[in-house]
């Protein structure tokens, strides 16, 4: 049974979320729950000292409160990242929460359903760095002026699926990925012309998939493992053998945190992970394949500045080598 202060805590909580980025004032909180300026304070201290809250001080004797992830703004105890439904961030959500554990930061990760919606939550500041397609993230990051790419996560870990004996036009995918970049490859290398539909939740899209609402799909780890299991589908083309050695995703980050999220990336992936604490990301059913899925990745790539300028070529981004060093430093080599 919860106790008095677990349910305060609940309804506190749910107030700052549902007041997103404004945040509400302290005073506000009391008189909406009914609770008394001191016992409020000493449970909001609570719950400041656990990081579930970030508080500031206003005009006079006032102060503003946010729930902690919806802050527009660093905390020196706190780093919090977005990130895809995907098994590739896995091992260097692992690596990063081992040096994060050792610094006494609070690393908190934050699952989306679009790299658009990454990109978003950078802008606003209510992350510090995302987990995000190459593609997207140098995009971005050369229109805002504000964001640098640290780290190049790994290759492979995709796949295209059809239905057996499908011979239809239809293609679901991302919009604006690395998944979108590998089906066009295809396209080109094979002279199709698939109509291509989108998805942002990768489980609503494997849905409509395994639904028969769609010919093919275009899908990325686990969800790729998922289906090569069913053995109901044809795979078509794999990351691998369309893009190489291309990285799929990287590690982006506004600038005035990129030094903060670089010292949490210690180096190469080991293969050793401590395989608990991901329940943040939901697999939807496919959480069996998530060990199974990682071989398919290469997570030791080239991170030099010339493969970057390669990497972004591939993917049709041209610019100068000062422009590039503006936006890529890596964090490790």
């Amino acid at each position: 049974m919860r106790t008095g202060s677990e349910k305060l805590e609940e309804k506190i909580l749910s107030l700052l979320r549902s007041a997103g980025g404004r945040g509400i004032s302290q005073g506000s909180i009391g008189i909406k729950l009914g609770v008394s300026k001191s016992y409020l304070s000493d449970k909001l201290s609570e719950m400041e000292n656990r990081s579930l809250i970030y508080r500031e001080k206003g005009p006079g004797r006032t102060k503003r409160i946010w729930e902690t992830l919806s802050h527009p703004g660093m905390s020196s105890k706190l780093i919090r990242i977005g990130l895809l439904r995907s098994s590739e961030y896995i091992p260097l959500m692992n690596t990063m929460r081992k040096v994060a554990s050792r610094r006494k930061i609070r690393l908190v990760f934050r699952p989306t359903d679009s790299a658009r919606e990454l990109m978003s939550l950078l802008n606003e500041k209510t992350i510090e760095a995302a987990f995000a397609p190459l593609y997207t993230s140098t995009m971005s990051a050369l229109t805002s002026g504000d964001l640098k790419i640290i780290h190049l996560i790994g290759s492979g870990g995709g796949a295209i699926f059809q239905r057996k004996g499908y011979d239809g036009n239809d293609c679901l995918t991302t919009e604006i990925s690395s998944m979108t970049i590998m089906l066009k490859s295809y396209m080109s290398r094979n002279n199709s012309n698939f109509t291509l539909d989108s998805f942002t939740n990768p489980c609503k899209g494997l849905k409509a998939f395994e639904a028969g609402k769609h010919g093919r799909i275009c899908i990325w780890e686990p969800y790729a493992t998922c289906l090569r299991k069913l053995g109901t589908m044809e795979e078509i083309g794999s990351y691998r053998d369309i893009l190489g050695e291309l990285p799929c995703c990287c590690v982006v980050t506004t600038l005035d945190s990129a030094s903060r999220v670089s010292q949490l990336i210690d180096g190469k992936f080991d293969g050793e992970i401590e395989w608990s604490g991901y329940e943040e990301i939901d697999f939807c059913g496919c959480s069996g394949s998530v060990r199974e899925s990682l071989s398919s990745y290469n997570f030791n790539v080239d991170r030099s500045f010339v493969a970057f300028l390669e990497y972004i070529g591939r993917l049709g981004i041209t610019v100068s080598e000062n422009t590039a060093s503006e936006i890529y430093a890596p964090a490790t080599s």
